[in-house]
């Protein structure tokens, strides 16, 4: 006698068991802070991608966010890693370009989220970086800013009036 392996229609039709527990979570999960604290969000940027505008795109995103809805925030890059290709910047007053990838050392830039309008950086990024031989360059990015290889970035947002 053969086993029948057809199953009823209420069992079809059930939610598999994680996708009940998601939903027994939700409005129990703690929120991100938003009067105290910071909002720490880490992405990844692929290779051969603009590394500003991703930044800008990403953190664009918040803003339609039902959590942030009405809310201005500010924000800045915490930390990056990763390598860039091709850097313009701007050492004393005249844009220099490098040929070549080189690894971030340390990229710094501060970001405003407005209620309304566009996302924007408040001012360029700084970018530094280290090539061939040890020497280390930091300045004003000029221009884009290329991911040479997978490139991780850490952001802080955080409420302001």
């Amino acid at each position: 006698m053969k086993a029948d392996k057809r199953t009823n229609s209420s069992e079809e039709q059930r939610e598999p068991e994680w996708v009940l527990a998601l939903e027994a979570l939700k409005g129990k999960v703690p929120q991100p802070p938003r009067h105290n604290g910071m909002i720490v969000q880490y992405f990844t940027i692929n290779a051969g991608e603009e590394i500003k505008g991703k930044i800008l795109s990403y953190v664009g995103k918040l803003k339609n966010c039902p959590l942030f809805e009405g809310i201005s925030l500010r924000g800045n890059i915490l930390t990056a890693t990763g390598q860039n290709s091709r850097p313009t910047i701007n050492i004393q007053g005249s844009d220099m370009s490098f040929k070549g990838s080189y690894e971030v050392i340390k990229l710094l830039g501060f970001y405003s989220i407005p209620k309304e309008g566009v996302v924007e950086f408040i001012d360029n990024l700084v970018l530094t970086f280290s090539v061939v031989g040890g020497v280390v360059y930091g300045s004003p990015v000029m221009g884009e800013l290329i991911a040479h290889v997978l490139f991780q970035v850490v952001l802080g947002s955080y409420e302001c009036e």
